[in-house]
């Protein structure tokens, strides 16, 4: 039983990790694509 938990303990940890790592590059990806809009000319202005 032991065994079982340490296993499903050390998948959810890597998981965990995936998890940061895709909303740590989602964040990378949307400051990107603000600073290009932003950067762009006024098309995009209200």
């Amino acid at each position: 039983m032991r065994n079982a938990t340490h296993s499903l303990i050390k998948h959810a940890t890597a998981a965990s990790w995936q998890l940061d790592a895709v909303i740590a590059a989602a964040r990378i990806i949307r400051a990107n694509a603000w600073e290009t809009y932003r950067a762009s000319p006024d098309e995009h202005a209200p």
